[in-house]
This record gives structure tokens, sequence and C-alpha cells, in this order.
């Protein structure tokens, strides 16, 4: 089991550490649930209103046909009022399952399709939030293994805590003082470059080397 190494050092470093990767990771689950969104899943069955299910018995052989011509076939799973639910179809390549108008039993007269609804296997849904859940748990355990329950990475962020505690860090009063030298360096250097761009322009211009317009 995963325990805490020094849980009372390097505080700051270790958290710090670990929101970083936590965010990193959060990204990474949320760029998977998408692409799985983008996915297309394979239906388990396809379920076709049609205007009379006489001729569909459980188990029966069907043949799916657009403008008289089969396109495809599949097998009754079962019959629910006007609906025919089909497993193991197999449609011509291209052809998708709206293609269909009309299906048949053999020895039997075509039957009109109405309407149509495909069930998948699985909620989409379930699988993005699945997915994105294992990723995080994951990227949990991991972060937590790196940043509090491994001894070299943990002595690596409690050294860098200790090393940055030893910085001298500038006031506030040095920080606005160094600022306004910089800001004052760079508007004297401006100024200077400006005048002497005028300068050599005008000898320039005195002694014909350039002409103006």
């Amino acid at each position: 089991m995963l325990s805490m190494y020094k849980p009372g050092q390097g505080y700051w470093t270790r958290m710090m550490s670990a929101i970083f990767f936590g965010v990193l990771v959060a990204g990474g689950a949320l760029w998977l649930s998408s692409q799985i969104g983008a996915m297309n899943i394979a239906p388990a069955s396809w379920r076709y209103t049609v205007s009379s299910t006489d001729a569909f018995t459980s188990g029966t052989e069907v043949e799916l046909r657009r403008s008289g011509v089969q396109i495809g076939s599949g097998f009754v799973q079962r019959v629910d009022g006007d609906v025919v639910e089909l497993d193991n179809v197999l449609l011509n390549s291209g052809e998708p399952a709206s293609a269909v108008d009309a299906l048949v039993v053999e020895g039997n007269a075509p039957v009109e399709r109405t309407a149509l609804q495909i069930v998948p296997k699985f909620e989409r849904t379930y699988l993005q939030g699945g997915v994105a859940a294992g990723t995080l748990l994951i990227g949990a355990i991991i972060i937590f293994w790196f940043c509090y329950a491994n001894k070299k990475s943990s002595e690596f962020l409690i050294a860098t805590e200790g090393e940055m505690k030893k910085v001298n860090w500038s006031s506030r009063r040095e920080v606005l003082g160094s600022t306004w030298v910089v800001i004052g360096i760079s508007v004297i250097i401006a100024v200077l470059l400006f005048v002497s761009d005028i300068f050599f322009r005008w000898i320039a211009t005195s002694i014909d080397l350039i002409q103006t317009t």
C-alpha cells in the first residue's frame, strides 16, 4: 500500500507539482473522452418499424431490400408490436441501415419499413465517463507515488523547497527601484538612437549620399 514519505516536509513543492501534473492528467482525460465521443460504436441491434409483423418470428432470416434489390440480411431477435428487432445484420459495403425500405422473409411478400431505431451495444456516455474516471484514478495514483510515496522523487522535491528557502528575495522597494532604473535606461537609449538617426540622416543628405523625396 502506498504511504507518504516524510509527510511534514516539502509541502509547497509537492503540492504545486501535484497540481501541475493533475492539470495535465485532467486534460488528457478530457481529450480521451472527446475522442471516444467521436467514435462509431457498433450497434447491438436494429429495430425496424414495419407495416405488418405476421411473417416474422424469432430466429428467422430476413432479407433487407432497397427498391426491390437486396442490400443485406439479418436475423429476427424478437418481435414487439409493429417493431421487428434484428441482430447479426450484414449490409453491403457503403449501405446505411436507413437505406432499407422493405424487409422480406423467404416465401412472403415484402413488408414496408416505416421507421428505424439503431440500438448501440452500450451507451457512449458511460464509456466516456468510465475512461475519464479511469484515467483520473490512474493519474492520481501515479502523481501520489511520484510526489509523496517514492523516496527519490520526494527527496528531490524536499531538497528543492529547502534550496528555495535559501534564496534572498528582493524587497518590494528594491524591485520597484530596479524597474524604474530599467525603464529610465531604456528611454535614454531610445532617445539617443533617435537623435543619432536624425543626425546621420542629415549628414548623408548633405553630402548627397541619400536623396529624400
